[in-house]
């Protein structure tokens, strides 16, 4: 890592992980530039003021890289093409971090097989809709305030307020545009990125 100049990769191509059975894969180091390493410091040492805990040098250290371990073959994905691939891998987790602790679609009763099809196809029908007024009102606030919102605050947000906006949707049209009127200003109060 010392010999690593800022935004340097490098890649091990034959690593071997597991105890019992051994998958071969790549591993790939990724040093920061100073920019993102001043921005991922400050956010550590934040989390840990906050959880009360001291840094040790060698965790300090290791801020500066970050390592990707995969199996995908490098003619399909490339060293430089990893880290936006696992950027995006990273926002389809929290769509489905929000799904499942927001919106609860793990859920599920015991019920015949086409009311599960009904339910489920509701669920999703739901999460659609949330999704749309919640990518919204992140790229409004973005917009229009020049802030960012976090996507999990947004998210609890329009789940509050998501039964209310349905409704308005199939019954009042056009009382629909002051329910999301009140979503953006609660976004706007309580959705965005801690600093």
């Amino acid at each position: 890592m010392k010999q690593m100049s800022d935004g340097e990769r490098y890649e091990i191509k034959d690593v071997y992980v597991g105890r019992e059975k051994k998958l071969k894969t790549r591993l790939i180091l990724y040093k920061l530039t100073k920019e993102q390493l001043k921005k991922r410091s400050e956010k550590c040492e934040k989390n840990a003021k906050k959880k009360g805990i001291e840094k040790s040098d060698h965790t300090i250290e290791l801020l500066g890289i970050s390592i990707y371990i995969t199996n995908i073959e490098e003619a399909v994905l490339s060293a430089e093409e990893v880290h936006e691939f696992y950027s995006l891998r990273w926002q389809v987790e929290i769509v489905f971090k929000t799904w499942k602790s927001i919106f609860h679609i793990h859920i599920v009763k015991p019920v015949k097989i086409e009311r599960f099809q009904c339910q489920l196809y509701g669920k999703l029908i739901l999460l659609l809709l949330s999704s749309a007024v919640t990518f919204k009102m992140r790229a409004l606030v973005l917009e229009n305030k020049a802030l960012e919102a976090s996507e999990m605050k947004v998210s609890e947000i329009v789940h509050e307020y998501i039964d209310r906006l349905s409704f308005k949707l199939i019954e009042i049209p056009s009382k629909a545009f002051n329910t999301l009127q009140l979503v953006f200003e609660n976004v706007v109060r309580n959705g965005l990125k801690s600093l």
